[in-house]
């Protein structure tokens, strides 16, 4: 936790991305974490993060951190529609 709160705050301070993609994430609830990424919004930083792959209703963090816009993997046994004009 320690490194991806240290990369959050170098990008803050030093106005080094637009968008910070977080492809981690845990079951635990971070009081730091939290910090990190309100500072990130703060400074109009959009922050991503994945959903986890597990198919639980528990909460995934640092995604529950975030808006109700969660995303994770899809099904083996997905196939999308094909979109037509």
């Amino acid at each position: 936790l320690t490194d991806i709160l240290e990369a959050i705050y170098h990008v803050v301070d030093n106005d080094l991305a637009d968008v910070i993609n977080m492809s981690f994430g845990s079951y635990s609830e971070s009081k730091s974490e939290y910090l990190a990424i309100k500072s990130a919004k703060q400074n109009n930083i959009i922050c991503v993060a994945a959903a986890g792959n597990e198919n639980t209703s528990q909460k995934h963090y640092p995604s529950e951190l975030l808006t109700k816009q969660h995303f994770g993997r899809t099904p083996q046994t997905f196939s999308p529609k094909t979109r037509t004009p």
